[in-house]
């Protein structure tokens, strides 16, 4: 697009001299653009290809201001002057960059909150999910389980979590925890909600105190992360027996120590 109209519009504007005119109402555009996919992200985080359409117009207009930003050079500077005012303006717009990141950086992080809306990192991950791998067994050296098993985990750490043809590298039984929560969450929100309020699930999802570890499983969810191995399994077995999906169908590894 920018091939196309920056050429046409630049030479309309070097005729008749309005290039200040023509900056200021693409910078006002750009402006609102990139504000556009800051609220979309934040608050509908669902509308995906809203978010990717507002960005790719917020690209184009900026870009577009460039082609009227540099056409007032020689307006503002003599010639022996335009390499020094040039790079005085280059810089300041690589400073606003950097600065700009590192005022996002406690946003991206999770430190701070914007208007009660959670960190951007979260939900970053559900607009483009962490990258999933296809492995379908484990090895040797590993076990695997499902959570029907009764099994004694204390001691033991999980490798892989196998759900719906996809697998997760784990570190953490909490890693196992906050996985299948979203998960099973994304399957039934509705069904996961009522089981969230229900009062035998109260002490894993006690809104009205806070918890004592509380963990986000997915934006603006939390759960209880004060849990050993063995209650974590057990709560999950819990929470897909809940919402009518079949434990056996969510599955784990667990690497065997070597003797």
């Amino acid at each position: 697009m920018l091939l196309l109209t920056a050429p046409i519009l630049g030479s309309i504007a070097d005729k008749n001299g309005h290039q200040q005119r023509y900056l200021n109402r693409i910078t006002l555009i750009s402006f609102f653009t990139f504000l556009s996919v800051s609220i979309i992200t934040l608050f509908f985080s669902h509308q995906v290809f809203l978010a990717m359409l507002f960005l790719v117009l917020a690209n184009y207009f900026y870009q577009f201001s460039i082609v009227f930003y540099n056409s007032l050079l020689r307006h503002i500077a003599p010639p022996e002057k335009w390499g020094r005012i040039s790079g005085i303006g280059q810089t300041g717009n690589l400073l606003g960059q950097v600065f700009g990141l590192l005022i996002t950086l406690p946003l991206a992080s999770g430190a701070v909150y914007l208007f009660g809306a959670v960190s951007l990192i979260n939900i970053a991950t559900q607009i483009w999910p962490y990258p999933t791998t296809t492995i379908t067994r484990t090895s040797a050296e590993e076990q695997l389980f499902d959570l029907t098993a009764v099994d004694s985990f204390s001691g033991s750490k999980p490798s892989f979590l196998y759900i719906d043809g996809s697998s997760f590298e784990l570190k953490t039984w909490r890693d196992l925890m906050i996985n299948v929560c979203k998960f099973l969450y994304n399957f039934s929100p509705t069904q996961f909600s009522v089981i969230q309020n229900s009062k035998e699930f109260d002490w894993y999802f006690n809104i009205k105190k806070p918890l004592r570890c509380p963990i986000e499983f997915i934006s603006g969810k939390y759960v209880e992360g004060a849990m050993s191995a063995n209650s974590i399994v057990n709560f999950l077995y819990k929470i897909s027996k809940g919402i009518n999906y079949d434990p056996e169908m969510i599955t784990f590894s667990i690497k065997v120590s070597e003797q």
